[in-house]
C-alpha cells in the first residue's frame, strides 16, 4: 500500500479504470474492506454472500492500527471512524465475586502502567454494528454490487484461461481475473491456498448478548452501577470479570 505517511493519499479517481474483474467472497469487515480498496485502485468490483441479508449484529469490535492504515485514502472514512470509536474509553477490572481488582482508569492510564505508550495505543474499542454501517455505507456510496444468497461451495483456477471462479450451491459459476476469498476461517479456498485447516476445539466457549439500554430502568441498582465513566459520566467504560477459567466483558 506504500508510504504510512498522511501526505501519501490517493482517494478513489487517483488510479485510471485497470480493466480487471476482482470477486469478492463474504460481506465481513474484510470483504467489504478489499472491495472499496479495490475500487479505488481502479478495478472491477462485484461481491457475493451466502446469506439472504446484511449482518449488522454484533457487540465490542477492536480494530489495531496496521487494519486502519488505508483510511489516510478515506478522509471522510476517518473522520466518521475516529467519531465512532471510544477514544476515551475507562475501564475497570473485578473479580468473578465482585470485588474490585483495579479501579476505573482511562485506558491510556493502562497502557501506560503496562509499560506501553499511552499516545500510541494498539487500536480503539468499537461497537461492531457502528463500524459495519460504516463500511457498508462506503460501499453503497461507490455503487459496488453485492449478490445475496450465493453460497459457494467450491473454488477453481483456470491457469490457460488465466481466471479463477468459484461454484455455488446452486451450480452457478461466478470467475474473475482475482478472487478474494473472505467467507471465513472455513473457506472452500483453502484448498488453492496453503491446504485445508480443519478446526480445533480449544474447550471454551463464548456466549453473547445485547440488551436494549431502557431495561436498566426496571433495577436502579443495576443502571448506577453500570453508568457511564469519567468525571461527568458521560463517557464509554468497560469492565471485566476474571474468574477460574472465566472471563466476563461489559462494554
Amino acid at each position: 500500500m506504500g508510504s504510512l505517511h498522511d501526505s501519501d493519499c490517493r482517494p478513489v479517481g487517483s488510479y485510471p479504470p485497470s480493466g480487471i474483474d476482482v470477486l469478492i467472497v463474504g460481506t465481513g469487515l474484510a470483504g467489504l474492506t478489499a472491495s472499496i480498496e479495490c475500487t479505488r485502485k481502479g478495478h472491477n468490483v462485484r461481491i457475493i454472500e451466502r446469506h439472504d441479508d446484511i449482518n449488522t449484529a454484533g457487540d465490542m469490535y477492536f480494530m489495531g492500527h496496521s487494519a486502519t492504515k488505508f483510511f489516510r485514502h478515506w478522509p471522510e472514512l476517518s473522520k466518521e471512524y475516529d467519531l465512532i470509536s471510544m477514544n476515551n474509553a475507562w475501564i475497570e477490572t473485578f473479580k468473578h465475586v465482585g470485588e474490585r481488582m483495579i479501579t476505573p482508569l482511562k485506558v491510556s492510564d493502562r497502557l501506560r502502567q503496562a509499560g506501553m505508550d499511552p499516545n500510541t495505543p494498539p487500536g480503539a474499542f468499537q461497537m461492531r454494528p457502528l463500524i459495519y454501517r460504516m463500511y457498508l455505507n462506503e460501499v453503497q456510496r461507490q455503487g459496488i454490487n453485492i449478490q445475496f444468497g450465493q453460497r459457494v461451495v467450491d473454488y477453481y483456477e483456470d491457469q490457460e484461461r488465466q481466471k479463477a471462479g468459484v461454484i455455488t450451491d446452486k451450480g452457478e459459476r461466478f470467475e474473475a481475473d482475482v478472487v478474494i476469498a473472505a467467507d471465513g476461517v472455513g473457506s472452500k479456498a483453502q484448498k488453492l491456498v496453503g491446504g485445508q485447516v480443519r478446526a480445533m476445539s480449544a474447550g471454551r466457549a463464548m456466549w453473547r448478548a445485547a440488551f436494549p439500554i431502557h431495561h436498566l430502568d426496571k433495577n436502579p441498582k443495576l443502571k448506577e452501577f453500570l453508568k457511564m465513566g469519567g468525571p461527568n459520566n458521560d463517557e464509554p467504560m468497560v469492565r471485566t470479570w476474571l474468574g477460574y477459567v472465566a472471563l466476563l466483558l461489559f462494554p
